[in-house]
C-alpha cells in the first residue's frame, strides 16, 4: 500500500469505487477509517484525525473528500477552501507525514494543478495520482448492453438510443437509473422507448436547459411537462432557483457575446463542450434583454410573495411557468 492517493476527475462513481478498493485492499478495520467532506467540514478537523494514533491497529485511513484546492478550478468552492482553510498546516502535514496514516484525497475536478506545492509534496511522498475520467459513450453503451443481457431482458434499438440520450455521460446516475428500470419491468419484459421515457429522467441540467427554452419559446405544454418531470426529484423552489440561474446564465452569455468572444473562448470560459457552447450562444443571441428582464421581475415578485406566505410555492411556480 502507498501512503498517499490523490484521485481526481469528473467521474465521481469511479472515484468512489477506487476509494473503496483502496480501503478494502488495506485490510484496515472500519474503526480506523474516517471520511471528511471538505465541502461541509474544516480541513483542520480532518488533519487532527489523520495525526491521531490508530485504535488497536498499526494503520489508519483518512479520506479527504471534495478537495477543491488541488485543482486548476477557480470556482467558488476552490476559492472558499483556499481562503478559509489553513493551507500552511496542510503543507506541514505532507512535509512531516505520519507513518501510520494512509491519506486518500478526492478532487472531483477535471484537472489538478501540478505547479502547486501541495501536488509536488504528494509526488515527493511517492503518492499515487490517478485520474477518474468520465466514461465514454462506448463504455456506457457496453455496460448497458451487458446489464440488460444479464437482467434477462431485451430491448429495441430506439430504447437503447433513448437510454443513452437520457443518461448522457453521467456516471453518477446511469447505473442507479438502470437498476430502477429493471425493478419496474416484469421478468423477461422487452424494454421499449416508451418505458424508458416513463422511467428514466434526463440529466437535470439538460432538463433545466429545455425548461428555460420552452418558457422563452412560449411552449406552455412542453414547459409544464418538463416541470412535472423535474418535480419527481426536486421541490418547486429548487426548480425556481434553477430557472433563475439559467436565465442569469443567458444574461451572462449575452454579455460575453457583446464582448466579441469566440465559440472556443466561450466554451473554455464556462468549462463546457464546443457543441453546448454553440447552442448556448445561439440561445443568448435569440433572447432579448427585455424578455429576460420581464422574467426576472416575475420571479423576484413570486419569490417575495412566497416568503410572505401570500402564495403557495407549488401553485406559484406552476402558474409562473404557465405564463410562458
Amino acid at each position: 500500500m502507498e501512503k498517499v492517493y490523490l484521485l481526481y476527475g469528473k467521474n465521481r462513481e469511479l472515484m468512489d469505487q477506487r476509494k473503496n478498493e483502496i480501503i478494502n485492499e488495506s485490510g484496515i478495520d472500519e474503526f480506523n477509517v474516517s471520511l471528511f467532506d471538505l465541502s461541509e467540514k474544516g480541513l483542520n478537523e480532518a488533519l487532527a484525525d489523520a495525526l491521531s494514533i490508530p485504535f488497536l491497529s498499526d494503520k489508519r485511513i483518512v479520506v479527504f473528500k471534495n478537495c477543491a484546492f488541488f485543482s486548476t478550478d477557480k470556482g467558488d468552492e476552490a476559492k472558499r477552501q483556499e481562503k478559509e482553510f489553513d493551507m500552511d498546516s496542510f503543507k506541514s502535514y505532507l512535509e512531516n507525514y505520519p507513518e501510520f496514516t494512509i491519506s486518500i484525497f478526492m478532487s472531483p475536478y477535471e484537472t489538478i494543478d501540478s505547479k502547486k506545492v501541495i501536488v509536488k509534496l504528494v509526488k515527493d511522498l511517492e503518492g499515487v495520482i490517478e485520474e477518474c475520467p468520465i466514461y465514454t459513450k462506448e463504455e456506457i453503451t457496453r455496460w448497458i448492453d451487458m446489464a440488460i443481457k444479464n437482467s434477462g431482458h431485451t430491448y429495441t434499438i430506439d430504447a437503447r438510443n433513448e437510454i443513452l440520450e437520457r443518461l448522457d455521460q453521467d456516471p453518477n446516475n446511469f447505473k442507479n437509473e438502470m437498476e430502477k428500470l429493471f425493478l419496474y419491468l416484469k421478468p423477461g419484459e422487452k424494454i421499449t422507448k416508451e418505458i424508458v421515457e416513463l422511467m428514466i429522467i434526463k440529466n437535470p441540467e439538460d432538463k433545466l436547459y429545455e425548461l428555460s427554452n420552452a418558457i422563452l419559446n412560449k411552449d406552455k405544454s412542453k414547459a409544464i411537462s418538463i416541470y412535472y418531470d423535474l418535480l419527481q426529484k426536486n421541490d418547486s423552489l429548487t426548480i425556481l432557483r434553477s430557472i433563475e440561474n439559467k436565465f442569469q446564465e443567458i444574461l451572462y452569455s449575452k454579455e460575453l457575446i457583446k464582448g466579441g468572444i469566440t465559440q472556443e473562448e466561450f466554451a473554455s470560459t464556462l468549462h463546457i463542450t464546443k457543441g453546448k457552447a454553440y447552442f448556448m450562444m445561439k440561445n443568448a443571441k435569440e433572447t432579448s434583454y427585455e424578455t429576460l428582464n420581464l422574467w426576472f421581475d416575475r420571479m423576484i415578485k413570486l419569490d417575495y410573495e412566497i416568503k410572505l406566505g401570500k402564495v403557495d410555492q407549488n401553485a406559484g411556480v406552476e402558474l409562473l411557468i404557465l405564463k410562458s
